[in-house]
C-alpha cells in the first residue's frame, strides 16, 4: 500500500513536471481514506487475547527498563559530581574514630593491666575499631594516576589495619597467647591509629592542597573536640580518685603520631582531652549500668 501510494505521488510530478494541485490532492485524500477504512484494526484483530497480553507485557517491561536505565544515568551523574568533595569530608571525618580508637584501646590496656591480663576485652570493643572501608571510594580517582596511587595506598593502609584487628581477636581470647604477645598487640593499635591520622592528614594535602599547610591538622582538632567528653572536671571527681587509687598511668607518648602530624602546636590539649576521655570510659558505667568496657574471664 505504503510503496504504491508514494509512487503514485512521483508519477504525478514527473507527469506534470509542476506542484502539486488541488485535483492531486483529492486523489490523495480518496486513496488515503480507502486504504483506511480496508486496514483499521485488522492487525489486531489478526492478535489472540495472548498475543495481546505478551505485547503488553513486553511494552511494560520496556518502559520500566528505560525508566530504570534514565534513572541510574541521573544518579551516576550525580555521583560524579559529589563524591570527591564528600570523600575529602569522609576522610576528615575518619580521624575522629581514630581518636576514640586510640582512647578506646588504651582503655582497653588500662583495665587488662588492672586485670593482670587474665580476661580479654569482648570482641565488640575490637570490631569497633576497624574502619569502614567502604567510605574509601577509590573509582572515583580513575583517571589520575597520582591521585589513585594516593587514596588506593590509604584504602590498603585501611585494610590491613583491619587485618590486623582480626589477628588480634584471635590473640586475646586464646589464654594460651602470651602477654608480651598481647601487650605488643596494643601498643600496635596505639601506634597504627595514629599512623593511619597523619596518613590521612598528608593524602588530603596532596589531592586537595591548600597553601596553609596546617589548614588539615587545625580542622582535625576542631572536629576531635566535637567528640571529647564534656564532663565537667568536677562532675567526674570521683573517677578521678578511682584512677588515683588504680595507679593510672596517664599516656604521655610526645612520639604519637597525632602529636606530630595533628598536635604539634598544642601537644598538651590532646594528653589533656585522651588521658581525660580513657579515665570516664574506664570508670563511667554505660547507659544499662554496666562497664563501658568489658573483660571476659578466661
Amino acid at each position: 500500500m505504503g510503496l504504491s501510494f508514494f509512487s503514485t505521488i512521483l508519477f504525478i510530478q514527473l507527469e506534470e513536471n509542476s506542484p502539486i494541485t488541488s485535483e492531486h490532492l483529492n486523489f490523495i485524500k480518496d486513496f488515503t481514506h480507502e486504504t483506511a477504512e480496508n486496514t483499521s484494526f485488522r492487525f489486531f484483530e489478526a492478535l489472540s487475547l495472548w498475543d495481546i497480553i505478551a505485547l503488553a507485557a513486553t511494552a511494560i517491561s520496556v518502559y520500566y527498563a528505560v525508566k530504570t536505565y534514565l534513572s541510574q544515568s541521573n544518579t551516576e551523574q550525580n555521583t560524579k559530581k559529589l563524591t570527591n568533595e564528600a570523600q575529602k569530608n569522609l576522610l576528615e571525618e575518619l580521624i575522629k574514630h581514630l581518636y576514640r580508637n586510640m582512647v578506646i584501646t588504651y582503655t582497653m590496656k588500662t583495665k587488662l593491666e588492672k586485670a593482670n591480663f587474665d580476661a580479654y576485652p569482648s570482641e565488640e570493643h575490637f570490631i569497633k575499631l576497624t574502619i569502614p572501608l567502604e567510605n574509601i571510594h577509590v573509582d572515583v580517582f580513575y583517571g589520575n594516576d597520582i591521585e589513585f596511587k594516593n587514596i588506593n595506598d590509604l584504602y590498603i593502609a585501611f585494610r590491613n589495619f583491619n587485618l590486623e584487628i582480626d589477628v588480634i581477636i584471635n590473640h586475646f581470647r586464646n589464654p594460651n597467647v602470651d602477654i608480651q604477645t598481647k601487650e605488643r598487640d596494643i601498643k600496635t593499635l596505639l601506634f597504627k591509629n595514629g599512623l593511619l591520622a597523619s596518613n590521612i592528614i598528608k593524602t588530603l594535602n596532596e589531592i586537595w592542597p591548600i597553601e596553609d599547610k596546617d589548614f588539615y591538622p587545625l580542622k582535625a582538632v576542631s572536629l576531635i573536640e566535637e567528640k571529647i567528653n564534656k564532663d565537667s572536671d568536677d562532675s567526674i571527681k570521683d573517677f578521678y580518685n578511682k584512677a588515683e587509687i588504680d595507679n593510672y598511668k596517664p599516656y604521655d607518648n610526645k612520639d604519637d603520631m597525632f602529636i606530630k602530624s595533628i598536635f604539634k602546636g598544642d601537644p598538651e590539649k590532646f594528653f589533656s582531652w585522651f588521658n581525660k576521655d580513657v579515665i570516664i570510659e574506664t570508670y563511667k558505667e554505660n547507659n544499662s549500668g554496666g562497664e563501658k568496657i568489658h573483660l571476659i574471664k578466661y
